[in-house]
């Protein structure tokens, strides 16, 4: 048998090699584990981590509804499909809802369910925000469903930038003052509001061109989460490719509010330039009085402390007739409201941003900063 000579030299740089190779895999595994995560860029590499043979048939597989479905799991056993579209509506247009329970018991069974929007927009959205997002106690599972699609076509590859997606517009805003909103960030170069389908009123969405990214990027960080007429506005990026929606008119005028899109934009003209320096939060539309006990204001005080130093908490139980504090009677139905203040702006700026529009209890949290000497006068 013949002997094997090594080079005992040329080893570390074999070693070398490899170990630079291998840290080469794993950075591009993450990358990719990235992408998938983040699913505002659906890039994918062209070599070297998908089957090169298998793309002809993803491609021919290929189904853009996927891109529009959402999985929702850990759902309350209660939960029906008017709950499903009361809570994902705000993120857009909804083309259908199925539920499914694993299990016979209402213990131990689970409930989940898949839902579908009109654009895959909403799916991100919808993605993004209402994942772990508590129900009756207990935390949303909201992803992808399983047959996700891992080939995206070249076509509606690499969205355009300038471009963001708007939903939950109120019913009486119209497409001038909603451009009059959303050109104090830069300047617009087309804005579409969607109508529906006998062109009488709009679906509640909107596509915003700007002209460049750095407005875009602003627009989104700004806008959603933005109360307008009551409503909650929900902005992103596009996620894919597309063209802007050609300009459509509306059959009939509708109603407008001059007055509150005048004040929103002053406003945002000053958010722009400062941040609020109440130091009091308001949350408004958690619970009703026959929820409110001990453990909702100990499960309330340790959430608020997350975003900073509290001084006081008030429970309000808010009654219209009379405007005050009342004598709890069994069966009246009172809101609740929960007063906050912090030590600084900071905290409150911070809550708000992460409280308003959140849901507790299947009620969305609609939250806003008073001044200390409002808080004081409760």
């Amino acid at each position: 048998m013949g002997k094997i000579i090594l080079n005992t030299e040329e080893l570390p740089e074999n070693y070398k090699r490899i170990v630079s190779n291998k840290k080469k895999n794993i950075e591009d595994l993450h990358n990719l584990y990235c992408q998938i995560v983040d699913y505002n860029t659906w890039v994918l590499p062209s070599t070297g981590l998908l089957p090169v043979l298998n793309e002809d048939l993803h491609a021919k597989n290929f189904s853009m509804h996927l891109l529009n479905k959402i999985y929702v799991g850990n759902l309350p056993y209660h939960t029906t499909k008017s709950d499903i579209h009361k809570m994902f509506e705000i993120f857009g247009p909804i083309s259908s809802i199925s539920l499914s329970v694993e299990g016979k018991s209402k213990l131990y069974s689970k409930k989940f369910g898949f839902v579908e929007f009109e654009n895959p927009n909403a799916a991100v959205l919808a993605i993004k925000e209402m994942n772990t997002y508590e129900v009756d106690g207990k935390a949303l599972k909201v992803g992808r469903p399983a047959n996700f699609p891992s080939f995206i076509p070249d076509d509606i590859k690499n969205p355009d930038k300038r471009i963001i997606y708007v939903s939950n517009i109120h019913e009486f805003i119209d497409q001038n003052q909603l451009l009059s909103i959303f050109e104090c960030v830069g300047k617009v170069e087309q804005l579409n509001l969607m109508l529906n389908k006998n062109r009488s009123c709009h679906m509640g969405i909107a596509f915003i061109k700007y002209q460049n990214i750095d407005s875009a990027d602003l627009s989104v960080s700004l806008y959603n989460n933005l109360s307008v007429g009551g409503k909650i506005l929900k902005v992103c990026k596009t996620v894919i490719k597309q063209k802007m929606p050609s300009k459509e008119i509306f059959q009939d005028t509708i109603t407008k509010l001059p007055n509150e899109v005048i004040k929103i934009i002053a406003d945002l003209n000053s958010k722009l330039n400062d941040k609020t320096e109440n130091e009091c939060l308001v949350l408004k539309n958690m619970i009703m009085v026959d929820d409110l006990d001990e453990d909702f204001i100990n499960e309330i005080k340790l959430e608020l402390k997350k975003y900073g130093e509290i001084l006081e908490l008030k429970i309000v139980v808010f009654q219209p007739t009379l405007l005050q504090y009342t004598i709890l009677k069994e069966g009246d139905k009172k809101d609740v409201e929960v007063y906050c203040l912090f030590r600084n702006s900071e905290s409150v700026n911070h809550c708000y941003r992460i409280m308003d529009g959140r849901y507790f209890g299947g009620r969305r949290i609609y939250a806003e900063s008073i001044p200390k000497s409002e808080f004081n006068s409760i």
